[in-house]
């Protein structure tokens, strides 16, 4: 090996180059300019860059680590540190990133387990770092040993940082601060007594919006109506794409022309400046279009979308006969995925996916794209990342057409999750698995995101709790249904048998059956689904069997017992204990002790709920004398019953 090629630049591995690099470095500061900080950057350089097999396609952005990049504070102003006048808070500011990812078992003495930092937790750690030192510099200062409990507070008045944002800041400078206090930092912060007093807690108004909002019904068909333009005449777009990227400048104003007759913002586009800038926004049209269809049909993060290469829509059989039922959307799924290559998945594609596929390729062809993926930019080999495709392609998209939306990935998924909910029953469920959440709570959080939808959904879910609560009256038998079970049920036809002793009209009826479905919604008692068959009727602030162990008022539908007084089963389950309760009796003698004590308990517990099947026990043949005893409440086990 050459001398002056670093070692440490064969290693792929960022796990082994951080181990090799940790052992190599000095302890302590000062460090020589150069030392390599990652395999292609030296301390002395302002931007620190790391190998591109290091990050995903999608998280490029954290392959380079800024020094000089800008601060942004809520008045407006924005400042970077200077090479010129804050040499030394540079250097600083470098020596704490080399303790906060180098040294992390020195500072996190509350932490068990120190873990490995790729590129993406680096770069999270510099972003408020930098921001504390280039608040610093505002301040006036130009070491960290400059900053006393003063500046720090001005500090913080000056972020103006959000709940969240604070404890942020807060864990950082408690690391920076126990770095100097390590001597991991050269002219660090003194030894002072820093207090950090969060900001006044607020109650957010939790009924408003929250997060990125569905976008609208009419933005929705708007953008899909401009967007299908684009795709039905993408063959003509892409020859002038090929025709004006071999020479951009010379060839903008035919291409213009062209546009200004034949495009719907053929006006606005009149007005770029150059032939390269241009056929950037021409490619955008189309790949903004089809980026919509694929959204609105799959509601895919940005991540997944850009991550689609050549061939992405496929068939889920093997035979040749091309199915359109059976279409499947390949994509590649990065969050919460460990591999650096992602996780591949396929969801369900509508037939219009195949036209979507076609104008990519097509426009992917014209470019003379090499690569696999399909969005990525004019003259480049990788595909676009998030925060370049919103901040560009779909904010211009939107601004060519007059479009008052912004427009993002994010808002695609939540206009899927809303249209979902209106269309589908137990939509939480579907969109579980199309939006590849471990959670249902994950997507009751998308669901819930707009005060409007939160307003449809409460509609529907009385609309269903009223269609089961007058399914269950109508199946009383005063009202010539085939009866209830369940303590609660039992109640209820007492009661209302006592009301209606006498004869009355079907008119009557259903007046009767609406008041009372009503007057249950007043009393919060609402029929909640535990089981097929099995229903709960508690209302909010009574106590259930479910809730004896806990104490608590909430319903536990994995503890519901027919002992309760507030369950309700419906007919069926009648001739379902019916049965079990005989099969139970057939297999009595073959069961061990253990199984009989367990399987006894069970019927006595079920036949509560229905107590005219005691009576009909006699009917079973050879239905054994423990049992029965069992069912009936004499005995508890069938020790005692032997």
């Amino acid at each position: 090996m050459n001398e002056t090629t670093p070692w440490f630049t064969e290693f792929e591995d960022s796990r082994i180059w951080v181990v090799h690099a940790r052992n190599s470095m000095p302890s302590k500061p000062p460090y020589q300019d150069e030392l390599h900080t990652t395999p292609l950057s030296q301390f002395r350089d302002d931007t620190w860059e790391y190998p591109t097999t290091w990050a995903s396609e999608n998280n490029r952005n954290c392959l380079f680590l800024d020094f000089l990049g800008h601060g942004t504070f809520p008045d407006g102003t924005r400042l970077s540190l200077s090479p010129v006048t804050d040499a030394i808070l540079i250097r600083q500011l470098k020596e704490a990133l080399i303790a906060l990812t180098y040294r992390r078992g020195i500072l996190t003495s509350e932490r068990t387990r120190v873990r490995h930092l790729r590129p993406t937790g680096v770069y999270s750690l510099l972003q408020p770092l930098r921001r504390l030192f280039v608040a610093f510099k505002r301040c006036g200062c130009r070491s960290l040993r400059e900053v006393n409990p003063a500046v720090l507070a001005e500090t913080l008045a000056m972020i103006e940082p959000s709940a969240n944002a604070f404890d942020n800041l807060a864990t950082t400078f408690t690391d920076l601060l126990c770095a100097c206090r390590h001597g991991l930092i050269s002219e660090g912060l003194l030894d002072l007594d820093f207090e950090i007093s969060p900001p006044t807690e607020t109650f957010p108004d939790l009924s408003g919006p929250r997060g990125w909002q569905p976008i609208s019904d009419l933005n929705v068909s708007e953008i899909i109506r401009v967007s299908e333009f684009y795709v039905d005449h993408v063959h003509d777009i892409a020859k002038w794409i090929d025709y004006l990227r071999r020479d951009p400048e010379s060839r903008r104003h035919e291409v213009l022309i062209w546009a200004r007759s034949n495009l719907p913002c053929g006006l606005k586009l009149s007005k770029m400046l150059g032939g390269r800038q241009l056929l950037h926004n021409l490619c955008g049209l189309v790949y903004s279009s089809c980026s919509n269809f694929i959204s609105f049909h799959a509601g895919l993060r940005v991540s997944e979308l850009l991550s689609i290469k050549t061939g992405f829509i496929s068939t889920d059989q093997s035979e040749a006969i091309f199915d359109t039922r059976k279409l499947l959307l390949n994509f590649t799924t990065y969050k919460t995925v460990l591999s650096l290559q992602g996780r591949q998945r396929a969801v369900k594609a509508h037939p219009k996916l195949i036209a979507i596929s076609a104008a990519l390729e097509e426009v992917r062809h014209a470019l003379g794209i090499p690569g696999e993926y399909l969005f990525t930019p004019p003259g480049e080999s990788r595909p676009y990342i998030t925060k370049r495709w919103n901040k560009t392609v779909l904010r211009r998209f939107c601004e060519l057409h007059n479009l008052d939306i912004e427009l993002t990935g994010h808002r695609w998924r939540k206009t899927v999750a809303a249209l979902a909910v209106r269309v589908f029953t137990n939509a939480s469920i579907h969109l579980k698995e199309l939006f590849g959440h471990a959670s249902l709570s994950m997507t009751a959080r998308y669901i819930l995101a707009s005060p409007f939808i939160r307003e449809e959904i409460r509609d529907l879910t009385l609309d269903e709790v009223r269609k089961t609560g007058k399914t269950l009256l109508e199946s009383l038998s005063v009202f010539g249904g085939p009866g209830l079970g369940g303590r609660h049920g039992k109640e209820m036809e007492r009661r209302f048998s006592e009301l209606f002793a006498t004869d009355i009209t079907e008119i009557d009826v259903g007046k009767t059956i609406d008041e009372f479905v009503e007057e249950m919604l007043r009393q919060n008692m609402l029929p909640i689904p535990v089981m097929p068959g099995v229903l709960c009727m508690k209302p909010a602030n009574a106590r259930g069997a479910c809730a004896t162990t806990s104490g608590d008022r909430l319903a536990d539908p994995a503890r519901c017992s027919a002992a309760c007084t507030w369950q309700v089963q419906e007919a069926h389950r009648r001739e379902v204990v019916f049965f079990m309760t005989r099969r139970i009796a057939q297999k009595w003698t073959s069961w061990s002790l253990l199984q009989q004590t367990y399987w006894g308990a069970q019927c006595r517990d079920q036949i509560r709920a229905w107590p005219e099947l005691a009576v009909r026990l006699d009917d079973f043949p050879g239905m054994p004398t423990t049992l029965k005893r069992m069912i009936l409440g004499i005995d508890a086990c069938p020790t005692i019953a032997n």
